[in-house]
């Protein structure tokens, strides 16, 4: 069942169809050719903000989607570290307490306790790397933080775009209807001795109701 926006989307359309077609009746009246040019170009608006929501729903769909690999990524290097920091006990005291890993706390938690891992693994850089892990961890830690950071940043920047691109979108509807409202008066003044154009105006300006269900009558 459409919701009332998109009624009332539906009807600013056929209006404008409408006028479109019927421009050239009203072009001694200027307030009118000027109402009619400015409900086209909020259409315009109207679809632009529309396929610029649409692209930025996927693009933060998309960002958020890089995030979770980013971050299993992360998880997976963090854990290394971590559990190769628990053979290390006995050589260096409280070493696995620096290094130990939670699953809790959420990405941007584990962003700052990655910069730390790699901080505080400078030092022991080499009893690492003696225990199989990578020459280059350190560096490939602070890659996997940066490669999450920027998803994340990317998604809400994308997710804002969408905000935005929603209430303009809503706004240029309003103007929309603003103008409807304002040329019905006009338009069936204009069309009262026309009464085809009337009509086709009528149905063109008024939102339709949904269909409602038929009832089956009761059996007996």
């Amino acid at each position: 069942m459409p919701s009332r926006f998109n009624r009332e989307a539906e009807r600013n359309i056929r209006t404008n169809d409408f006028l479109q077609e019927n421009k050239t009746d009203f072009t001694a009246n200027a307030f009118v050719t000027g109402k009619i040019a400015e409900l086209k170009t909020e259409l315009e608006t109207m679809g632009d903000k529309r396929e610029e929501q649409i692209s930025s729903d996927g693009g933060a769909r998309q960002n958020y989607d890089i995030a979770e690999e980013a971050n299993d990524s992360l998880k997976e290097l963090m854990q290394d570290v971590a559990d190769l920091a628990v053979t290390m006990g006995d050589d260096i005291e409280g070493i696995e307490e620096k290094f130990r890993f939670t699953r809790t706390g959420g990405k941007r938690a584990r962003l700052a306790r990655a910069r730390a891992f790699a901080t505080d693994a400078l030092e022991h850089r080499a009893m690492f790397v003696e225990r199989g892990l990578e020459s280059n961890f350190i560096d490939e830690l602070n890659a996997r933080a940066d490669a999450l950071e920027q998803a994340l940043e990317n998604a809400v920047s994308k997710t804002a775009a969408r905000v935005g691109a929603v209430e303009s979108k809503m706004q240029s509807h309003k103007k929309q209807k603003k103008i409807i409202e304002q040329l019905d008066p006009i338009i069936r003044r204009h069309y009262r001795d026309n009464p085809a154009k009337l009509a086709a105006w009528e149905f063109a300006s008024k939102i339709q109701r949904d269909e409602q269900p038929k009832t089956k009558p009761p059996t007996a």
